[in-house]
């Protein structure tokens, strides 16, 4: 009797425990198939509809990095580029496209991340500095996103040269 009592709870303590492995088992398999390789499709999806929306829709050479890292996609058809950069705003970090023209101006840029409440949403939707008058903070760190991402570009292409 004392035997059988034994076994028993021998294999219900096996039986908790394989049930307690199955369930991280199950955990981590949920949470690859969720952040692993399917979310990077989904960026990747995301990030073409970003590049399409900021470039007017213009087709882009391959993706290139910069001398800092930065991403970038030279468009042949305007002779522009299109910058991945980022930027401190006012309530949140903000990566953003930039679409310079052929002389390195801002045409438009996009925030690809970031939030900045639902007014300067609003205005940082428009895509253009003139759109973001009173949003001197967000505004400053945008400009200098762009300063910083200028040069670094025009460095790279007089290393590449």
């Amino acid at each position: 009797m004392q035997g059988e009592a034994v076994v028993k709870e021998s294999l219900q303590r096996t039986g908790k425990t394989l049930g307690l492995v199955l369930g991280v088992l199950l955990v981590v398999l949920t949470a690859h198939l969720v952040f692993g390789p399917g979310a990077e499709r989904i960026q990747a999806r995301e990030l073409a509809r970003a590049l399409r929306e900021v470039s007017h829709g213009a087709e882009m050479a391959p993706q290139g990095v910069t001398l800092e890292g930065r991403d970038y996609w030279e468009v042949p058809s305007t002779g522009g580029v299109v910058i991945r950069t980022s930027a401190r705003g006012y309530q949140s970090r903000l990566d953003l496209l930039l679409y310079l023209r052929e002389n390195l101006s801002l045409d438009r840029f996009l925030v690809v991340q970031g939030y900045e409440g639902p007014y300067l949403e609003q205005l940082l939707s428009r895509g253009t500095l003139d759109g973001l008058s009173g949003a001197t903070w967000t505004r400053g760190a945008i400009e200098q996103a762009l300063v910083s991402a200028r040069q670094d570009l025009i460095r790279t292409r007089e290393a590449v040269e």
